[in-house]
């Protein structure tokens, strides 16, 4: 269904129309008029055989369900609904059903009467004129006549369940009659009340306009009283203006001034970024190579005087590097057999000591050299870091303004660094001083 139709119906009092936006909302008035009418309708609990039952089941056949099918047939084409709503159009001309939220539907509704006799008021309430020769109406007009006992089906006589129906008739006339009078009372009342109302507003209507005009010459005075204060606050607030446009303007020079110092600080910090970031890595780089050489010159020196103290005093060291077997001859065992100086000095033990202590100075003299390179190239890379730092810091708090101030401290941040390399100072090992001896003597 479509959603964006809208159907207009005369269910509303004089055939007055009511919009419909959605089948749903259609459905739901049907909804709530069976509900409204279901006591006059709903004959499930009756006898069949009772006059009753059939009159109320010949109601419901003829007319109730007739305006309820018809609202429904436009529900279930709500696609293309003219030609079922000018079918329920033209029903509700014919009968002009009193719907449940109507006057006359309240009167009826509200009816201290027995079943019967408000279902016959609601049933000549809908009685067509008599130019309405169209099925449905002929029908009903024609069941209406039989039960007044004026009808052709039986020659003008009422079958015996119907023999009490031109009384209940009657009275249901007259009430049908009272409520016509007071609907007509009530429109009349409403019709008094509105032209009171309309009375009573042209009188507020004329006081209304003597304040607007009183109003209106207040207003007058005030706006021209108003104007000239707003003159006056319109200089004022002139003066003010220019004086804080021109603090504003100081104020904006200064920001200018603050933002160019900002920028070069920034730049600065970007283009110096990487070499603080390089002098911190030497400082670890250098750090942790003090450490490895610092530890590795203290085992080489405790590794030497070990080395030294088991060649000096343990002899079994001296004597295994003697040939002793069963099949060295006497001649070899005199030669490999060493000769004391002294009787108490053992040569070979001597020469194995000296080499011993020259290879030992040699590790502790080039692990000596390393850790002191380090620890000076440490040293180094731990002032240039700070320099930079300090430099930037400067820069920052904007007090290296001129730029000789800043050629200065950037002469010192990047001044040549020496390698840390400890050069020689001398002879170290002991072979070296025994050979630097022997060739300072002069030959015999």
């Amino acid at each position: 269904m479509d959603e964006n139709t809208t159907v207009k119906l005369p269910v509303q009092a004089n055939g007055k129309l009511r919009e419909f936006t959605s089948p749903e909302r259609l459905n739901t008035f049907i909804e709530e008029e069976i509900e409204a009418w279901d006591f006059l309708f709903n004959v499930e609990s009756l006898n069949r055989n009772l006059p009753e039952f059939k009159i109320l089941t010949k109601l419901n056949s003829y007319l109730f369900l007739k305006i309820t099918n018809s609202l429904s047939s436009i529900v279930n084409n709500w696609n293309e609904p003219q030609q079922h709503k000018e079918a329920f159009i033209e029903l509700q001309r014919g009968f002009n059903f009193p719907f449940s939220r109507t006057i006359k539907g309240k009167a009826i509704l509200g009816l201290q009467e027995d079943r019967i006799t408000k279902a016959v008021v609601l049933g000549l309430s809908c009685m067509p004129a008599s130019n309405y020769t169209i099925t449905p109406f002929k029908e009903y007009i024609t069941l209406w006549a039989n039960l007044n006992g004026n009808g052709n089906g039986n020659g003008g006589h009422l079958e015996v369940d119907y023999k009490l129906m031109p009384v209940i008739i009657f009275r249901a006339q007259q009430i049908l009659n009272d409520i016509n009078q007071s609907t007509n009372f009530e429109k009349e009342k409403i019709l008094s009340n509105i032209t009171d109302a309309y009375q009573k507003l042209e009188e507020e209507n004329v006081k209304l306009e003597k304040r607007l005009d009183a109003v209106a010459t207040k207003a007058e005075a005030e706006h021209s009283e108003m104007r000239e204060r707003l003159s006056s606050f319109i200089k004022r607030r002139l003066r003010l203006y220019k004086r804080n446009y021109n603090s504003a303007q100081e104020q904006v020079r200064a920001t200018q001034e603050q933002v160019i110092a900002a920028k070069h600080t920034y730049e600065n910090e970007v283009e110096l970024h990487a070499s603080v970031k390089y002098w911190a890595d030497k400082r670890a780089s250098h750090f942790n190579g003090r450490i490895i050489w610092g530890l590795s010159l203290g085992v080489s020196l405790l590794g030497t005087f070990w080395a030294f103290r088991e060649v000096l005093i343990n002899p079994e060291i001296t004597e295994k590097l003697v040939v002793k077997s069963a099949e060295v001859t006497a001649t070899a065992a005199k030669i490999v057999e060493p000769v004391l100086l002294g009787g108490i000095i053992n040569p070979l033990t001597v020469s194995l000591s000296l080499v011993v202590l020259s290879i030992g100075s040699y590790i502790i003299k080039l692990n000596s050299q390393q850790f002191r390179t380090h620890q000076h190239l440490m040293l180094e890379a731990i002032e240039r870091h700070t320099m930079l730092k300090t430099y930037l810091a400067l820069m920052s708090e904007n007090k290296l303004k001129d730029s000789e101030d800043r050629k200065i401290a950037l002469d010192v941040l990047f001044r040549p660094a020496s390698t840390g390399i400890i050069q020689e100072q001398g002879n170290v090992m002991p072979s070296d001083s025994i050979i630097k001896i022997i060739r300072s003597k002069p030959n015999t």
